[in-house]
């Protein structure tokens, strides 16, 4: 297995919602019901998660700076980016040196936090997987978060057909933030975090 682990997706939300979102309490532990399907019918399908962290920051807002600041101290890429023309909030965070079981944790409580606020009739879902190279990896998925409207779940791959989405379909939709992250990888400056084409500036 790779030493890259990837969270990834892109979350359907109006600039207003979005701002509402970010403005609200950080998602914690209790904040997710069905931790038990966090794996469950994926490659690592027999883990538990930990789940034995507190949201160390007040608001959404300041949760996700914090995830910038990791990225600028350690072993990690995040790319944090709303995009008002396409009313989405795009998101690659990468751990290049092992898996960080509760950042993973942490991100999909936060991501999955957005359906409170989510009004977009689209099943949006968030990646968790190893692949160095940033390209999807099905057979090698850990954990699917879908989210829509008022509601989102832990969800395997029947789960996702049900709602209307496949690997080919939820490939797609990737391949937007693949040729992103490309950029970023190739836009190879000592300032990349601090660029706008891959950080909103109120995260750092």
């Amino acid at each position: 297995m790779s030493d890259a682990f990837i969270i990834a997706g892109k979350l359907h939300l109006s600039e207003s919602e979005y701002e509402a979102w970010l403005a609200s309490p950080a998602a914690g532990v209790d904040s997710v019901s069905d931790w038990d399907a966090m794996y469950r019918n994926w490659y690592w399908s027999d883990k538990t998660p930990r789940i034995d962290w507190e949201p160390a920051s007040a608001t959404t807002e300041q949760a996700l700076s914090n995830v910038l600041k990791l990225a600028m101290g350690g072993p990690y890429f995040v790319l944090l980016k709303y995009e008002a023309d396409a009313e989405a909030f795009r998101f690659f965070v990468m751990s290049v040196m092992g898996p960080d079981e509760r950042l993973a944790e942490k991100l999909m409580a936060l991501l999955r936090s957005t359906s409170a606020f989510k009004t977009a009739n689209t099943s949006d879902v968030v990646l968790y997987w190893p692949e160095l190279s940033g390209v999807i990896d099905f057979e090698g998925m850990l954990s699917v978060a879908l989210v829509n409207p008022q509601a989102s779940q832990f969800a395997d791959m029947t789960q996702l057909k049900a709602a209307g989405l496949d690997e080919k379909k939820i490939t797609a939709n990737y391949k937007d933030l693949e040729s992103w992250y490309g950029d970023f990888i190739s836009n190879n400056q000592a300032n990349r975090w601090q660029s706008p084409e891959f950080v909103d500036a109120r995260f750092l």
